[in-house]
């Protein structure tokens, strides 16, 4: 089993989210975003747990083993 952080819960994340959740070889262990709305959003809306849910990499890094980190981010411009 591959154990992921998903960086982002914009949109496009949380559709990337139910991707990785669906596939049983991964499984999310954290989910990193800075923005209190979009933190509750998912919370409220797609069933992110609080418990795995982290406002920056060094939290979730410092609490989560991972395998890898989908950046599910806009570049800056």
């Amino acid at each position: 089993m591959f154990r992921g952080i998903l960086a982002g819960l914009g949109g496009r994340a949380l559709s990337r989210a139910g991707v990785v959740r669906d596939y049983e070889a991964c499984e999310t262990v954290a989910y990193l975003e800075p923005d209190k709305a979009r933190r509750r959003r998912a919370l409220d809306e797609h069933d992110v747990p609080e418990s795995k849910m982290f406002p920056s990499p060094d939290d979730a890094i410092a609490r989560r083993e991972a395998d890898f980190v989908l950046d599910v981010t806009p570049p800056r411009y």
